[in-house]
């Protein structure tokens, strides 16, 4: 669930009532690789077929290199992800892209997200000496690839503590489901979800609250 003051930022933008463009983004995601070797029966990778020759699944590089000039023209500071339902580390040049940004934009904090398949002792190694902050491991098998454990046994409790973030969706999915939507009902989802928002002295269910807050506001307005 989104913090109290993000969905009063979300309802004041949406009711016209606030500028959503007056503060700069904090985080950006971008895809490089359409391309993912796993086949998730919950990631929309399973039903369309994302790649095929080169130029239609891969970014090209001088979309890459605009994309990180203009985020130096705003003097951007947040989080980068290279990532959305492609693997980004079976891209071949995304060591050296991570570098780029690096050099481009120091300030920010570089996040890879990544199934685990393709990280091991020398690809952390090299990520991280190209400028990844952290990488961001989900599980979707019952256990990650040897190298990736080998990795992840080799590295001290500090280095992973502020280094990895493992998040466990393969057993989420066929246990709780806490960490998945329906995405759009392409997935079933069995348990159903708590619909309830606490909010001070509220306890309503969410379409009711906001209903009655887009009310409220524009009766003001």
């Amino acid at each position: 669930m989104l913090p109290i003051k993000d969905i009063a930022k979300l309802v004041l933008s949406r009711s016209n009532l606030r500028n959503p463009f007056d503060e700069l983004f904090s985080e950006i995601e971008f895809e490089t690789t359409a391309y993912c070797n796993r086949k998730c029966v919950y990631c929309p990778n399973v039903d369309y077929e994302r790649f095929g020759e080169d130029e239609h699944f891969l970014m090209k590089e001088e979309v890459f290199k605009k994309l990180i000039s203009q985020l130096k023209d705003l003097n951007f500071q947040g989080l980068i992800s290279p990532h959305l339902y492609g693997e980004p580390m079976s891209d071949p040049r995304m060591s050296k892209w991570i570098k780029h940004i690096r050099e481009e934009l120091p300030k920010t904090r570089i996040k890879i997200v990544t199934n685990g398949d393709y990280l091991n002792l020398d690809s952390y190694a090299l990520f991280k000496k190209s400028g990844v902050n952290i990488f961001y491991i989900s599980k979707h098998s019952k256990n990650l690839k040897k190298p990736c454990r080998k990795l992840l046994e080799t590295l001290s409790e500090d280095e992973k503590k502020e280094s990895i973030l493992l998040q466990d969706f393969y057993t989420d999915f066929d246990e709780n489901q806490d960490m998945f939507a329906n995405r759009g009902g392409s997935i079933e989802i069995e348990k159903k979800k708590k619909t309830t928002c606490k909010l001070f002295i509220f306890n309503l269910p969410c379409n009711k609250f906001f209903r009655g807050l887009n009310f409220v506001l524009s009766r003001l307005s």
